[in-house]
Parts: C-alpha cells; structure tokens; sequence
C-alpha cells in the first residue's frame, strides 16, 4: 500500500532514505538539493513529493513554484529564444507553474528505491505525477517538466500518456568516458579531428609554461568570495544575469556534498584567476559552472584546462564513465570528444483548453531546434569501445 507526503523544506526527510534511492543525478542529491534550498537567489517554494510503502521511502521527486515574474532565463530561452525579450513584453510566460527539475540542474527527475522492479517503478512514477497534478491543481499553476533528457524515455513515456504539450529543449553536450589514461583520450579526439592532439598538448604545455597551477580547492573559506566573484562574472559576461545563488554558496555546497564536489582553482604568480565546479555521482559526472578572469589569464588556456582537460584527467582516475558539459558552445565541444543529447520540455497548462495555442508553438519550436542542431545531433563516436577495468 503506497501513501504520498509532501514536504517542504529537505530538512524535514531523513538524508540516508532519501540519498538510498535510486540515482545516478549528482543534482538529485541530498547535499545539492539542501544548498539550493538555502542560498538560491531564485526564492522558490520547493516542494518534495514523497511516495512511501509501509513507512519506507521507495519514490521521490522535487518541485519548485515559480510565479509570474520570477525569472527562469533556462526555460524562457529555449522557448523563444531571440523572442524572449519581445515575449517579456507582452507578458507572454509558462509561469506561475510548478516545475518539476531539480534545482538549476538537469537529469533524472523521479528517484525510486533499488529493490523495485518495473511494474514497482511505473505503479511508483504514476504515484508521483498524480500527487505533482494535485498540487498544481490545488494552487491553480500549470506544471512544467524542464530538461529531462533523452535517456529518460520512462518518463517521457509517461508525460506523453498524460496529454502534456512536448519540445525540444537545448542539447545536452556529453562526453563518454571510455579509455583508462589521458593519453587514449587525446588519441581518440584524433580521430574526430587530425590536429586536436597536438592543440590539446599545446594548450595544456602553454598554461604550465605561464606558471598556471590548476588544483583542487580544499580551504574554500579562504578563496570564497574571489571564487565566487569569477562565477557571477562569467554569468554576467556570457548570459548577462548574476549567478543564481546568494554568497557562500561554495562553503555550504562544499558542507553539504564533501566528495562529490570538486572546486578547482586556477592560480598564476600568486593569483586566483579560475574556477570550475565539477559534481559527481556514482559514474557520472557534471562539469556545472566555470569562471575565468580573462584580463588576468590572458592566453595562457586557463579555460580549456580548468573547464575540460583537468576534470576529464581526473574522471577517468575515479572511473566516470559519462560526462556532461552544459548546453552551447557545441562545435567547440565536439572537437574534444563531446556528443549531443536532446533534452525536451513538458507543459501541461492549468487551463485544459491552452493546449490547442500552446501545441502548435512547440511543434514549431521543436523543428527548428531539430533543423538547427542537425549536424551536431547526427556526429557519431569515433572507434568508441568500452573501458577496461584496471
């Protein structure tokens, strides 16, 4: 007999029943999920569907009430791109909803416990989406599924059966980790571009030339507001927004997940001048977020080297077996290695009769995507075989 919870504050479940279902989402984490609740800037209302069998946890998912005028600039810009703006104006949004997404992140959204098998986890999934359509209903939101992946076809299945509205989102760029030294992943970009060896060796020798040292941070105190200084740059620079997380960010994530948040630094003649954030589950690993003071690194390659060639280097030492890189920059990252994955959106709006305007529009927005990443989308691995075990 399954009963549903929902709570909401992630303080309020035990951290070693939730962290024990099923999950290969570094962003599904306890630790993650527990530092956005605290220090995002986005100041949403998590929700956390639970789903439990005779008092045990065995289904688990995260929702977020957005309301109208709360910026969400991921879902906006997938949905009308160069529009955005124009649609801004005229107030045209999927908001208020529930989305349902962990917090700034991306992959597997319904986490289910280990033992189950697949009449478990399908009677489990439908548990879950008939308490998040409660709740949207109960507020009167519309509920949105953002960034679930390809690989997910369980609940793409599911939100499809359900009547909701379905697009195309941004690509995914993701890297499968299949050799077991550097040196065989250098010889693999090789193969999808002849001269990419020697660029990586030229980048990699002219940041140790300049004296760059890219390492792991253990003290975040003593770096943390520099640190986070060079991610709210970047954000600012590139998509032109703050970070969406309050300071101390880095402190509290670092708390909250130990291990499986790596903070590298980039340091040259005494200064900081580089960050990335690599999270880690399992064996899958998300490189999330990279600052780079430009003026200070200049053209010593600190970028490649903090946002690509140190966290492959050392994902193939942890035994990673799949990487991913965030959306844009796709013919950049495919020269080293990297494949394209769709990610999708799924809408189903608090009023039955918008789906007649609503569909239209995500149909055409779904064929332009497709059209637009064709060339990325139809790149296949190179000579890919599986990684042997040491």
């Amino acid at each position: 007999m399954y009963t549903t919870q929902v709570v909401e504050s992630i303080t309020g479940i035990e951290q070693n029943q939730w962290d024990a279902l099923r999950n290969d989402n570094p962003y599904m984490k306890y630790g993650w999920l527990k530092t956005y609740e605290l220090m995002n800037a986005d100041n949403v209302k998590p929700l956390y569907i639970l789903v439990l069998r005779d008092y045990e946890l065995v289904g688990a998912t995260v929702c977020y009430i957005f309301q109208k005028g709360i910026s969400y600039p991921g879902l906006d810009y997938s949905l009308f791109g160069r529009l955005r703006k124009i649609a801004s104006r005229l107030t045209v949004s999927l908001l208020p909803a529930l989305i349902c997404c962990p917090g700034r992140g991306r992959g597997k959204h319904f986490l289910i416990a280990r033992d189950c098998d697949s009449a478990g986890k399908e009677r489990i999934s439908r548990t879950l989406l008939d308490t998040i359509e409660r709740e949207a209903n109960n507020c009167s939101l519309s509920i949105v599924f953002n960034n679930v992946l390809e690989e997910d076809g369980d609940l793409r299945c599911l939100l499809s059966k359900n009547n909701y509205c379905e697009t195309l989102s941004l690509p995914l760029n993701y890297l499968n980790v299949t050799w077991n030294t550097f040196k065989e992943y250098k010889m693999y970009v090789r193969k999808i571009k002849p001269s990419m060896k020697k660029t990586i060796n030229r980048e990699i020798n002219k940041s140790r030339k300049e004296g760059v040292i890219i390492q792991p941070v253990h003290m975040i105190n003593a770096y943390e507001k520099e640190l986070y200084q060079l991610l709210d740059a970047n954000q600012r620079k590139y998509n032109a927004r703050p970070i969406p997380f309050r300071e101390g960010f880095l402190s509290e994530l670092k708390h909250n997940l130990n291990d499986d948040v790596i903070i590298y630094s980039a340091v040259k003649n005494g200064k900081l001048q580089g960050t990335s954030l690599c999270l880690k589950q399992n064996d899958v690993a998300f490189v999330t977020m990279v600052g780079v003071n430009h003026a200070l690194a200049k053209n010593d390659c600190t970028y490649f080297n903090i946002a690509y060639y140190r966290p492959i280097e050392d994902a193939i030492s942890w035994g990673i077996k799949k990487m991913y890189f965030g959306n844009a920059m796709y013919a950049m990252k495919m020269r080293r290695g990297c494949l394209i994955t769709d990610t999708y959106i799924f809408y189903k709006p608090v009023k039955g009769y918008l789906n007649a305007l609503i569909k239209p529009w995500f149909y055409i927005q779904g064929k332009w995507y497709k059209k637009k990443f064709v060339k990325a989308r139809n790149r296949k691995p190179h000579l890919e075989k599986k990684r042997k075990n040491k």
